[in-house]
């Protein structure tokens, strides 16, 4: 159970009209959903606030949204003497369901581009592998080696698949931002190395791979 992460005290506000809503009295075709309809659309809202938070997204909309209807649930069934405070509960309910995103440095092969080792772009690098043994060993799996150009990619989010999709849109800008400013200097086919057929190969200094 996590006690910090951001913007908690306000989501933890926002949490409290929906607990508002499960006290009240509901009309005999809302009982079996729980919530009425005023209800379900403040449980919509703050799902839709808790999946663009990186704490929260690793449980996905319909994760998220079963998580914040089983708490309702359980508070509904609560005597009213038994029930914490709407805030107390609020609090656990959402620690429960946070957890710490991955933070993870990605390596991206890149083709049809040079650029000096070390060359920054936005919040990610160029790097050559050949000039940082460490990447090498990485790569020395793979029977082609590693490609001659690296984009290295800082990345945070709630799943592998989260992290790889931003790696992803990180150095696709970075790579657009490049085209732009070399565009009569180099072809401007540029694109990302891609091993297999359908999936993008993502590296991390120690080692993990393939992901």
């Amino acid at each position: 159970m996590m006690d910090e992460y951001p913007d908690r005290a306000s989501l933890i506000g926002s949490m409290g009209p929906m607990l508002k809503a499960t006290r009240r009295p509901i009309d005999p075709e809302w009982q079996q959903f729980g919530l009425d309809g005023a209800g379900w659309q403040i449980l919509d809202r703050l799902t839709d606030l808790l999946v663009r938070h990186v704490y929260f997204e690793h449980l996905g909309r319909e994760g998220i949204r079963e998580s914040l209807r089983g708490a309702m649930v359980s508070y509904r069934s609560l005597r009213q003497s038994d029930r914490p405070k709407a805030k107390i509960f609020a609090q656990q309910t959402l620690d429960a369901m946070a957890r710490e995103p991955l933070r993870k440095t990605v390596y991206l092969g890149v083709e049809h581009l040079q650029l000096p080792h070390g060359t920054v772009v936005g919040d990610v690098r160029f790097l050559e592998p050949s000039q940082d043994p460490r990447l090498v060993t990485s790569f020395a799996y793979l029977s082609t080696g590693a490609p001659s150009l690296l984009c290295e990619v800082p990345v945070i989010a709630g799943t592998v698949d989260l992290l790889r999709d931003r790696a992803r849109d990180k150095a696709g800008t970075a790579l657009g931002l490049v085209r732009q400013q070399n565009l009569f200097g180099f072809a401007a086919k540029i694109y990302l190395w891609i091993h297999g057929t359908n999936s993008m190969r993502l590296f991390t200094i120690e080692g993990v791979a393939g992901i």
